[in-house]
């Protein structure tokens, strides 16, 4: 994670897609799999996150949450559509694919995000 320096940083916007947050998370030298929740590519794969500093993250998904296809390793808070982590500096959020399970209803096992917001936090 690249230091905020003070700064909000916004990956994305909302606008039901998530190729917006792929492209602006390469773009700021993020990995470019932060597109979505659940299980996309590999399940295999274990996403990290780690914060230099206190970080207020809110991710806002393309469609609403279900409980099996969330995989980070601390629970967000949720509100619609909209997971919220508030993490100190030195903490990870940690994104387990192979922890994603398959939605009937979906037919596949993961969420697009839509737009993802990192606000330093004073603490």
């Amino acid at each position: 994670m690249p230091s905020l320096n003070g700064q909000t940083l916004t990956l994305g916007e909302i606008n039901g897609d998530d190729i917006d947050v792929k492209d602006a998370g390469t773009a700021k030298g993020l990995n470019p799999y932060w597109h979505y929740i659940g299980h996309k590519y590999n399940r295999g794969w274990i996403r990290v996150l780690k914060v230099n500093e206190p970080v207020k993250i809110t991710m806002t998904l393309v469609d609403l949450p279900e409980t099996g296809i969330l995989n980070a390793t601390s629970a967000p808070a949720i509100n619609g559509k909209v997971l919220t982590w508030n993490l100190k500096a030195g903490e990870t959020l940690t994104f387990k694919d192979a922890d994603a399970k398959l939605s009937l209803k979906r037919m596949n096992s993961y969420i697009g995000v839509d737009q993802i917001i990192f606000a330093p936090e004073n603490r």
